[in-house]
């Protein structure tokens, strides 16, 4: 879409396509607006061309997508609902995630 209406604003992105990717691709809302705002981020480096996407491609995780339960749990909201899933990590990234 952003390729045919040749824009890369992210709200007006939003406003046109929000609810098709989610009826669609039976997306949570904030797993709509971070794949709305990819395509957004991918047009603005150059609009000439029409972007491709792989189906595994990377998504830009938030606070409302991703959140630590503790230093050995994370929840991570996915197609399928939240998963818990459990974290393995060195005392290095551990003290990272403590301060960060």
């Amino acid at each position: 879409m952003a390729f045919s209406i040749k824009s890369a604003n992210k709200i007006k992105l939003q406003q046109i396509v929000y609810h098709d990717v989610r009826e669609r691709f039976d997306l949570s809302s904030q797993l709509a607006i971070r794949a709305i705002s990819k395509v957004s981020e991918v047009y603005k480096r150059d609009r000439s061309i029409k972007p491709g996407f792989r189906i595994d491609g990377a998504v830009v995780y938030d606070q409302r997508i991703l959140s630590w339960k503790s230093l050995e749990l994370v929840s991570i909201l996915s197609i399928n609902g939240r998963l818990k899933i459990p974290v393995i990590m060195g005392e290095y990234q551990q003290t990272g995630i403590r301060s960060g």
